[in-house]
This record gives structure tokens, C-alpha cells and sequence, in this order.
């Protein structure tokens, strides 16, 4: 498999340069290992370095040479000796050959490649003139790429000239294609093989000695990269080829063996970085600046342009340098053409400040430079804007901006669409609950006055039912008194019942039957009361035929009859009455049982109508639920295809907005030590400040890009920090 990881991410290392200066310096030469090993035994005794053993009048002394002894030599020994000096400044060259030793120990150093790669195929006329047949192909989109990329607005291209530019963004535009296409995986494994394949021809293509150099090496160290440095004149370029060295040697896996040279050359790329990237910013000291200003500008009033000095100045006799006119001539010039060009007033107090004991003559040369400077400055300005390949540039980025609009107008319109159409429907719906709503707020409302009228008549049964469940076994003398007086109110008000409870069909025909079969009894009795009235007036009637003479003993008999005749009208009397009792105690008892099954149902109702309103309550914060998910969803949408780096937070906060937002990379609070090639091509960086470290903070800061935006959330709502961050990046 092709390695791609110098191309894609930068050339990276963990440095281990003290260990590696000690070996430098035990591998180097005869003289410098024994100095070290002089030292090392005379601060043995402090140092503790070596282990004694005797045998007899031998004293052997052995040391453990591993890494973290190497290192402790060199902190004890070389690093001592540097301290002793104190603020003395140390001469360049040791400076720079103890460097990364002092400097770059245990950290993990990384170079960006890119614009190292750049430099060195325009510098090489090959591989410019490959990069440049690769453009006539896929010139477009490399152009774009370029046009897309962070380098665009900086200072990379001044290294070059205008000629030579087209060719450096070509080259920058191919590496990052590879990047992009990498991260994104738009297209199959190879395809990126094939554009990895490409760049790595137009490499080997101007730097084929490189390649035979590495075909007939075991490994890489530094004694290339000092191979390399001294036969060129440009460091910049030589940085270069190192860089492309590295990348070949990746191509062929050959291993890197890291030694304190192979160092060196890494902090030779460290240095130049940044001066490929960014241009030093002139130290101007304004005060002097003006003051020669001044002092030049009272014998010479229009010092802002050089035609107009050089015209004013034309009638001296005496020239100390050649004359500017003659020279721009020759090359087919007009020095007049230098009349519209003028300093402003910060440009001129900068050429004043560059010398306080400045000529006016050496003020007029500097002065034409400065003028030439801003004319080729213009110049450069005008060719970018007339280059053909940018005109085509700007027209497909307009066509394509014009196309993302119609299409985000398109997409927003039919979303609009959409969410009209389910802002309706769930209106409609929510109408429809607050109908129903409303329906079974009156239903209750009427079965709450229908229970409580029922309620009133269930009470007032109870209440009339009452006492004869609790005289059921008094005495047959007080039931036989009470049944005579409300005999006929009992069947009334059982009747008025029955007609309440219609609903009540069976038990009221029971109790009916009862009632009907009491009445029975009472009518026997008051025939059998009747049949012993006609009894007694027909034994008088006897008495008054029969003889006088027997009439004493007849009254006798009479009586006796009578007394029995009363004594049976008492018994049934007393029956009737106690079975009148036991029909009334068993219908308050029927009367009871219907008012509890009553009841019962009631509550029933009650409970079935409270379980139905909270199910359509359930219904609505459903819809209202749905809809936020809904919204959510849209706003994950709308992020879903940006690159973002998201940093703190809980981590199962973290979890749960990978959901929504599956392109983005997620930072834990505590990983301070994170690659940094997370931030490229991230085009936001969101800090969630719940749970988050100052020191990653201070980092991702400092190592961001100028056109990466920084986000602030807060929270663990998902919706609301979703909302959050579209508003953000929406303002």
C-alpha cells in the first residue's frame, strides 16, 4: 500500500536529541569520545554515572548505555557546562549545533509539507515543465483547489515571479486535491492512488538523483541532509530537497534512522516554515524616520516622487552616480513613465528610518527603488487579474455560487413547502384536540352533575333505608305496631324508588314481588279476623236459641272460645308482622347492594373519561415533540456537510452529536496532547464551555487558522446547542 502520510499530514517525529547528540558525539571522531569519557569519569563521583567492581588489584567500572543514561550525561555534563556561562551569548554556529538538543528534546515536531514541495518543483525547470503539462489536464481543478485552500491569501507566491506563480499554485493545488480527497473519500481508493502516482512522477521526474541515491541505501540519516545542504547555494531550496528526499523514501519504504544530524536538518525545516508562509514585518523606527524627513524636506520640497526629484535635480553638474535616464533607455525605457507613481507618507518615513545619516543622494536612489518596488508591485496585480487561467477561474466559481444559490433557494423553497404543509396539518389536528378536548370537558361536566344528583338520591335512600336494617330483630310488638302506621309509606316510597331506577329492572321486579307478597299476608290475616267475627255472632245467635237452663255454662264455653279465638289473631298477627319485618330488611339490604353497584359504575366512567383526556393530552406534547424533532433535524440538515471540530463537553454529550453531525471531529477536554492535524480543513471550531480545559483552549488558539471561526456553546440540550451553533453561523 502507498504510503501517504508525509504528503497528507506533514512530516512528523518524536525527538529524541540528547540521547542523539551523546552518540554524535561518541560516533564523530577519536578526540571527541574520549573528551566525553573524560568527563563522564570525572563527575563519576558527583554523578554517580559508572558501577565499581574489584577483582584483586583490577577495578572494573561498567555503565547501563541506554537512552535515559545518554540523556542524563548530557544534562549533567554538556548542559553544565552551557549554564556556567551565564548571559553570555553563544557564537552562532554552537547555537545552532546544540539547538535541538537544548531545544526540541521530547517533543513532536511537525513540519507542513506542502509549500516545501512547492518551492522545490518550481525550482527545479523538469518538474516545472511537468507540473505544467499535469495543468494542461487538470488544470482547473488544481486551480480551484489552490483557490479554495488556506495559502490563497498568503505570501507563498512572493517568493516566485510572475511567470513562475502559476506553476506554484498548480503545485499547491495538486497536494491539496490529495488532502481533500483523503479526508472526504469522494472518490475510490484509485483514484487517490492514481493522483498520489502523479505527483510523485513529476517528483522523480527533476530529482532522479535522489532516487538513485535512496535505491542503493539501506536506511535515511542525516548524513543526506548535509549531502544536501552543502551542495546547494539556497537553504530554502535545500530544505526542499530534503523534504522531497523524505517523500521518495516513504514511496520505497525505506526506513528513517534518526540520528543528531538527521536533527539538524529537521530544525532547518522548522526555521523556514514560516518564512515560506509569511513575510517579516519591517522594523520601522518612526521618530528618526521623521526627524531625516524633515531635515531632507526643507531643501528639497517634493521628496514623494522620484521623476519629480530626478527633473528638479537635472541642472546639477556634478553627478556622483550614473544618471537613471541613460540606463532605462537602454532598455527601452521612458524615466517619465516613473511621473504618476508617488510615496505615501508612512513609505517615505520607512526609507528615512532605514539609515538617520542619509544623503539626499543615497535618499534619491533608495527612493527609486522603492518606486520600481511599487511599479512591479502594480504590475503583479494587474498580470493576476488579466491571467487567463484566474478570468476562468472567477467565471466557473460565479457560475457555481450562482448554481449553490438557485439550488439553496429550491431547497429552501421546498422546505418552506414542506414545513407549510405540516404547520397545517398539525393546526388541523390541534383543533381537532381542543374539539375534543372541549367535547369531553362538557361531557365531564355533565357526568359530575348527573353523579352528584345520583349521589344526593343514593344518600337520601341510605338515609331512608337505614333504620329498618337496624330494627330487623326488635320485638314483634314494635314491628307489629310501626308495620300498621307505614305500611302503605313503605310501598309508596319503594315504588317512587323503582321509578328512579328504571335502569334497575330485575332487582326492582324482585322487590316488588316481595312487597306484593307482604301484602298477601296481611290480606289473610284480616280474613281470618273477619271469619271469626262471623264465628263469634253466630255462637251468640246459638246462645240466644239454646235453653236457659244451660246458659251459664254456655257464656263459659263462649269465653273460652273467644280467649282462643284471640290468642290465634295474635299469632298471626305476630307472624304477619315478622314476615312484613323480614321483606323490608331484605329489600334495604337489595337496596344497598344496587346503590354500591351504582356507585362502582360511576367510578368506572370517572376513570375511563380521566385515562381518555390523558391520552389526548399524551397525543398533543406528541406532535409537539415531533415537531421539535423535526426541527432539530432540519438544523443538523443544514450543518450535516460541515467540517468541524468540536472540543469539551461531556462525552456522552459528545456521543449523541456525533449522531447529527457524522463529518465533524470531536476533541475530549483532557487530550492535550492531540494531533494537530485535526484543524486542517475544519472550517469552525466549537468549544462547549461545560467541560473544558484551559490549557487545550490556549492551544487550539494558537494553532487555529485566521479564517477558522470560533463557536462558543453551552449545555447538554442537544436541540438548543444545535439552534446555537446554526445561528452562529448564520450571523
Amino acid at each position: 500500500m502507498v504510503q501517504k502520510n508525509i504528503v497528507c499530514e506533514g512530516l512528523r517525529c518524536c525527538v529524541h536529541s540528547k540521547a542523539a547528540f551523546i552518540d554524535w558525539c561518541m560516533e564523530s571522531s577519536k578526540e571527541s569520545r574520549n573528551m566525553l569519557i573524560q568527563a563522564m569519569m570525572n563527575a563519576d563521583g558527583r554523578e554517580g554515572f559508572f558501577e565499581s567492581s574489584q577483582m584483586g588489584s583490577v577495578v572494573k567500572k561498567s555503565i547501563l548505555w541506554n537512552q535515559e543514561q545518554k540523556e542524563h550525561v548530557f544534562d549533567a555534563i554538556i548542559r553544565r557546562k552551557l549554564l556556567k556561562r551565564g548571559q553570555e551569548e553563544l557564537p552562532q554556529l554552537l547555537a545552532a549545533a546544540v539547538g535541538p538538543a537544548l531545544n526540541m528534546d521530547h517533543e513532536e515536531v511537525q513540519v507542513e509539507s506542502i509549500l516545501f514541495l512547492a518551492y522545490a518543483i518550481v525550482r527545479n525547470e523538469t518538474c516545472r515543465e511537468a507540473i505544467m503539462e499535469y495543468a494542461e489536464k487538470e488544470g482547473e481543478t488544481c486551480y480551484d483547489a489552490y483557490k479554495n485552500s488556506s495559502y490563497k491569501d498568503s505570501d507563498f507566491l512572493s517568493w516566485f515571479l510572475v511567470a513562475d506563480r502559476l506553476p506554484a499554485s498548480m503545485a499547491v493545488g495538486l497536494i491539496e486535491r490529495i488532502r481533500l480527497e483523503e479526508e472526504a473519500a469522494e472518490d475510490s481508493d484509485a483514484d487517490e492512488h492514481r493522483r498520489y502516482k502523479d505527483l510523485t512522477e513529476i517528483l522523480e521526474k527533476g530529482y532522479r538523483n535522489l532516487k538513485n541515491q535512496l535505491k542503493k541505501a539501506e536506511y535515511i540519516d542525516g548524513s543526506m541532509f548535509q549531502k544536501i545542504v552543502q551542495d546547494s547555494n539556497d537553504m530554502v531550496h535545500a530544505a526542499s530537497e530534503m523534504m522531497v528526499l523524505l517523500v521518495i523514501a516513504e514511496e520505497l519504504e525505506i526506513p528513517v534512522h534518526e540520528d543528531y544530524d538527521f536533527y539538524l536538518g529537521l530544525q532547518i525545516l522548522e526555521s523556514y516554515e514560516e518564512d515560506l508562509e509569511t513575510l517579516p514585518e519591517p522594523e520601522i523606527t518612526e521618530n528618526g524616520g521623521r526627524r531625516l524627513h524633515r531635515n531632507l524636506q526643507k531643501g528639497h520640497p517634493r521628496m514623494e516622487s522620484y521623476y519629480t526629484c530626478y527633473y528638479l535635480d537635472g541642472t546639477e553638474t556634478e553627478r556622483t552616480v550614473p544618471d537613471p535616464g541613460t540606463v532605462f533607455e537602454y532598455f527601452h525605457l521612458n524615466l517619465r513613465m516613473l511621473a504618476g507613481i508617488e510615496l505615501e507618507q508612512k513609505d517615505i518615513d520607512f526609507i528615512c528610518s532605514l539609515s538617520e545619516g542619509m544623503k539626499w543622494q543615497e535618499y534619491k536612489q533608495t527612493l527609486l527603488i522603492a518606486s520600481l518596488c511599487k511599479y512591479i508591485h502594480s504590475l503583479q496585480q494587474l498580470c493576476e487579474k488579466n491571467d487567463p487561467e484566474e478570468y476562468r477561474y472567477r467565471q466557473r466559481r460565479a457560475e457555481k455560487d450562482r448554481k449553490e444559490f438557485l439550488n439553496k433557494i429550491e431547497n429552501l423553497q421546498s422546505r418552506t413547502a414542506y414545513l407549510e404543509q405540516k404547520k397545517r396539518e398539525l393546526e388541523n389536528c390541534l383543533e381537532q384536540c381542543e374539539k375534543e378536548k372541549e367535547k369531553l370537558k362538557v361531557k365531564i361536566q355533565n357526568t359530575e352533575e348527573k353523579n352528584a344528583l345520583e349521589r344526593e338520591e343514593l344518600i337520601s335512600l341510605r338515609n331512608y333505608v337505614f333504620p329498618f336494617t337496624q330494627t330487623g330483630g326488635k320485638g314483634a310488638g314494635v314491628i307489629q305496631t310501626e308495620s300498621a302506621k307505614t305500611g302503605c309509606e313503605w310501598i309508596g316510597c319503594v315504588q317512587t324508588e323503582n321509578a328512579r331506577t328504571e335502569s334497575q329492572t330485575g332487582c326492582a321486579q324482585t322487590e316488588n314481588a316481595r312487597t306484593k307478597s307482604a301484602q298477601t299476608e296481611n290480606a289473610r290475616t284480616k280474613s281470618a279476623q273477619t271469619e271469626n267475627a262471623r264465628t263469634k255472632s253466630a255462637q251468640t245467635e246459638y246462645i240466644q236459641t239454646e235453653n236457659p237452663s244451660t246458659e251459664s255454662a254456655r257464656t263459659e264455653r263462649v269465653r273460652t272460645e273467644c280467649a282462643r279465638t284471640e290468642c290465634a289473631r295474635t299469632e298471626c298477627a305476630q307472624i304477619g308482622c315478622a314476615r312484613a319485618g323480614r321483606a323490608q330488611a331484605e329489600s334495604a339490604q337489595t337496596e344497598h347492594a344496587q346503590a354500591e353497584c351504582v356507585l362502582q359504575e360511576r367510578a368506572r366512567t370517572e376513570c375511563a373519561q380521566k385515562v381518555h383526556l390523558q391520552t389526548v393530552d399524551s397525543q398533543a406534547k406528541a406532535y409537539q415533540n415531533h415537531e421539535e424533532s423535526h426541527r432539530t433535524e432540519d438544523y443538523a440538515a443544514l450543518m450535516k456537510g460541515e467540517k468541524m471540530l468540536i472540543i469539551g463537553g461531556h462525552i456522552n454529550w459528545q456521543r449523541k452529536m456525533k449522531q447529527y453531525l457524522p463529518r465533524s471531529q470531536f476533541l475530549s477536554s483532557d487530550n492535550l496532547h492531540f494531533d494537530n492535524s485535526v484543524l486542517h480543513c475544519k472550517r469552525y471550531i466549537i468549544f462547549n464551555t461545560d467541560v473544558l480545559k484551559h490549557g487545550l483552549y490556549y492551544k487550539i488558539i494558537g494553532q487555529r487558522k485566521k479564517e477558522q471561526k470560533i463557536l462558543y456553546v453551552h449545555g447538554n440540550n442537544i436541540d438548543k446547542i444545535l439552534q446555537d451553533i446554526n445561528r452562529q453561523i448564520s450571523s
